[in-house]
């Protein structure tokens, strides 16, 4: 299929893999800010698709947007042939209202470069033997939080120095400006951090090198640094790989095989 304007353009669409027949249509949307407007070319698009290909028995319609986390329609074979004659806006509102699945995520503020968000980047951020790496901000609503790697070149590093060098590196991240979302509403600015997480590693070329699994030599912790008890904590999985300590407002959990080899 082969459609689009300057606002509109399909980028994939593919069938079904499992349970029923589905065509899948993926389709990149810009200067179309209203919802209701946002519905309403979902609905044509499923009318097209009905029409060029009535044998399916459900379709799948989802989009991106600049200024919007990605959105999604589906339509049952039966919807669409009820509605695909119907061109009455009030009656097409009250049908799709009724049993229609669909998810139209709000448009954030579109007077703002959506680019100072996706190329932001952060100061280089390196102490005596170590480096902060891929900083990465990852804010919630309500919540201002960043993630990094921290690559040790000391490879006979005790723990209570990497303690010490925990707050030193979470003291740098956590004051660093983070800049507006325009997809999604995020915590942002120059106030201080909530959340940081980060882990730390040995300096190393494996390919692994960064995997948080007791098997990786390289891998010391993992961190999260949360700024008051207020914050809910995050859950790590496969828990037999760490050894959990408290250190004040950091939650630490370490590498089981690193504090093996430090009590030895």
């Amino acid at each position: 299929m082969f459609l689009h304007n300057e606002n509109i353009r399909v980028k994939t669409f593919s069938k079904g893999m499992i349970g029923t027949t589905q065509l899948n249509l993926h389709i990149d949307i810009k200067n179309i800010n209203d919802k209701n407007q946002i519905i309403h070319l979902l609905v044509l698009m499923g009318k097209i698709l009905y029409i060029v290909f009535p044998e399916y028995k459900r379709y799948f319609i989802n989009y991106t947007h600049p200024y919007s986390i990605g959105g999604m329609i589906s339509f049952e074979n039966s919807k669409l042939s009820e509605i695909i004659y119907e061109e009455s806006i009030s009656k097409l509102d009250d049908i799709l209202s009724k049993d229609s699945v669909f998810l139209i995520p709000d448009i954030q503020n579109t007077n703002v470069d959506n680019r100072s968000y996706k190329f932001q980047v952060f100061p280089k951020i390196s102490g005596i033997g170590w480096d902060i790496i891929q900083i990465k901000d990852i804010s919630l609503d309500g919540i201002k939080r960043f993630n990094a790697k921290v690559v040790i070149e000391d490879c006979s590093i005790t723990k209570e120095a990497v303690e010490k060098l925990l707050f030193q590196a979470i003291s740098k991240i956590r004051v660093l400006e983070n800049k507006y979302n325009p997809i999604t509403k995020i915590k942002y600015g120059t106030v201080e951090a909530d959340v940081v997480c980060i882990s730390v590693f040995f300096k190393s070329n494996e390919r692994k090198r960064f995997a948080l699994l007791k098997s990786n030599q390289s891998f010391i912790c993992t961190v999260n640094y949360y700024k008051s008890k207020s914050l809910t904590k995050i859950q790590l999985g496969f828990q037999d790989n760490y050894y959990f300590e408290q250190l004040k407002k950091f939650d630490i959990y370490w590498n089981v095989n690193f504090i093996n080899r430090m009590e030895k």
